[in-house]
């Protein structure tokens, strides 16, 4: 009986566990290499991607959060380009390239928008 007992705690504690990691913060996150096929990532040091760090349509999305480097990685198709932006509003920006790819370690501390372009 007591066997059984410990056995029936022990499935609990790791049904508990696993319940755990499928947590919402868990699945906000997605695979590096998962960055869609025309679309601009934002990815942590560590290689993870926020899902609200996702961009596919053309023009300024405004950036909240990121302080520090991250990766900007471009998967965006027909030769489209991006450029973070100083201001919100996608003013001061510095074009980071047309080429699909992981980009190096970027400090978007002062940076409020990214812009994505034709």
């Amino acid at each position: 009986m007591r066997k059984t007992m410990w056995a029936s705690v022990g499935l609990s504690v790791a049904a508990g566990v696993l319940g755990f990691a499928a947590s919402p913060a868990a699945a906000a996150e997605v695979k590096a290499d998962s960055c869609p096929r025309g679309a601009v990532c934002i990815a942590d040091l560590n290689g993870q991607i926020a899902k609200k760090d996702i961009f596919y349509s053309l023009g300024v999305h405004k950036l909240s959060g990121l302080v520090g480097k991250y990766h900007l990685v471009d998967n965006q198709t027909n030769n489209a380009g991006a450029e973070t932006c100083g201001t919100s509003d996608g003013v001061n920006c510095t074009d980071f390239g047309r080429g699909n790819g992981w980009y190096p370690p970027y400090d978007l501390t002062t940076y409020n928008s990214i812009r994505l372009y034709a």
